[in-house]
């Protein structure tokens, strides 16, 4: 019997005493006609149906809790026992680890990881693999390939640029942390605590960059400093009292160590997936005002209208247009009208249209100008009343050829997405850019 918590029920557990209960606000599992609790005294209960049908699925075969182990009972337990009840921010604990993160600071050491010379990097990351398992040395060219490809999608360009600014890649991966779900904050604390795999491997398996197998095989490649100081067989306690047995990777017996390690990173994929449906369901505009603006995410007070000047003004609607075709030219996004920086409503009205019909008439004819027909079918619009006050959504998906914006007196213009901001490339830049992101792709040089 577990006596950290009375209401916890006993091991080994009867499948037939699981139950889903479904209650006013959420889902809930009861065990022998009681709520079911972790260790730490909250109920297993969510909103997401399919993922707590998921645990029982998996107490029901496996006949144990399982609490400390890698598996979907202790991600669900990190998950609202951490994730939900904490800060958005990075805790402090993998904020050290990302600074000791190997392949962050081969980045920083390597002028071309990404390059055919990569190949070096990737056979130096473990000098005492066993020679029978040199499959992890292409594995780890793989993983930095897929690296670099969501580094273009993000608007940081190549990673051999990252040498330059190194500092930047870091101080981007614990902005992106602050957005993820609860439940992949999650994956990425146990992942690091089973293995002790830092941050960027974990983050780029459970954003679907990189397979289990790939993750596996990677660490088992990649020399990982410890930071636990424990002893062979103890457990790393975290602050909710949550304790896990590590099970870093074996180079002594690497097959072994391998199955092991995919096994349990296919296992959190599976749990993730569970909450895919959810994380696709598009946030309402009042949830994208509230987030406030981010890489993907950007706000516009009007359209066409100068607010400070009191007219009609061409580089506004320049101001727009350069957003739009950054986010085509990067990895997708939305842009807001009628919003101001601070998030506060400006509504359309302020365009001085006739109605929201004719507002969205003069949008589309500027797209299709200065941007060309075939873009449009990667937009789509929408609009939202709020407080009497109009919103237009403009929702730009990944494009898939370089968009130029050739906006009437202006300049041609080659914009992509850099953290929170839409960045002119050269045409030198521009030459370098489209071929990683798109692929061979000719460019007129006017």
């Amino acid at each position: 019997m577990n006596t950290r918590n009375p209401s916890i029920a006993p091991d080994p557990l009867t499948p037939q005493l699981l139950d889903l209960v479904r209650r006013e606000t959420d889902y809930a599992v009861y065990y022998d006609g009681r709520p079911l609790t972790t260790p730490d005294g909250k109920e297993v209960a969510h909103a997401n149906a399919r993922a707590l049908g998921h645990l029982l699925r998996t107490w029901s075969f496996s006949r144990a809790w399982d609490w400390d182990c890698i598996s979907a009972a202790a991600l669900f337990r990190l998950q609202i026992d951490v994730a939900q009840t904490g800060s958005d921010g990075m805790p402090p604990r993998l904020i050290t680890r990302l600074k000791d993160d190997p392949i962050l600071q081969r980045i920083q050491n390597t002028a071309a990881a990404s390059s055919p010379a990569g190949s070096e990097t990737a056979a130096a990351v473990n000098q005492t693999q066993s020679q029978a398992f040199l499959p992890t040395i292409e594995t780890v060219f793989a993983i930095l390939i897929c690296l670099n490809e969501f580094l273009l999608e993000r608007g940081f360009g190549p990673l051999e640029q990252m040498t330059q600014t190194p500092e930047r890649l870091t101080t981007w991966i614990q902005e992106l942390y602050q957005t993820l779900p609860s439940e992949k904050k999650a994956a990425l604390i146990l992942l690091d605590l089973a293995h002790q795999s830092v941050i960027l491997l974990p983050l780029l398996l459970i954003l679907g960059r990189i397979t289990p197998s790939e993750y596996g095989l990677a660490l088992l490649a990649i020399q990982i400093p410890s930071r636990t100081g424990l002893k062979p067989g103890e457990s790393m306690p975290i602050p909710t009292g949550f304790s896990l047995k590590p099970s870093p990777p074996d180079r002594e017996r690497p097959e072994e160590s391998y199955r092991l390690l995919r096994a349990q990173a296919a296992d959190i994929i599976e749990y993730l997936t569970t909450f895919t449906g959810i994380e696709q369901r598009p946030a309402s505009i009042k949830d994208l005002i509230t987030r406030g603006e981010s890489f993907d995410v950007e706000f516009k007070s009007s359209l066409r209208w100068n607010i400070k000047a009191g007219r009609n003004d061409a580089a506004i609607e320049h101001a727009c247009l350069k957003t739009l075709a950054a986010f085509l030219n990067s990895a997708g996004g939305i842009l807001l009208i009628g919003v101001q920086d601070t998030g506060a409503l400006e509504g359309i009205e302020v365009d001085n249209f006739a109605n929201s019909d004719k507002f969205a008439l003069h949008f589309w004819n500027l797209v299709k100008a200065s941007m060309g027909q075939d873009i449009s079918v990667f937009i789509r619009t929408s609009r939202e009343t709020m407080d009497g006050k109009t919103v237009f959504c403009a929702q730009c998906r990944r494009s898939h050829q370089p968009v130029f914006l050739q906006q009437s007196g202006f300049e041609e213009e080659f914009y992509i997405r850099v953290g929170p901001s839409s960045t002119r490339l050269t045409i030198q830049e521009a030459l370098k850019y489209i071929p990683y992101r798109f692929g061979e792709q000719k460019v007129d040089q006017k």
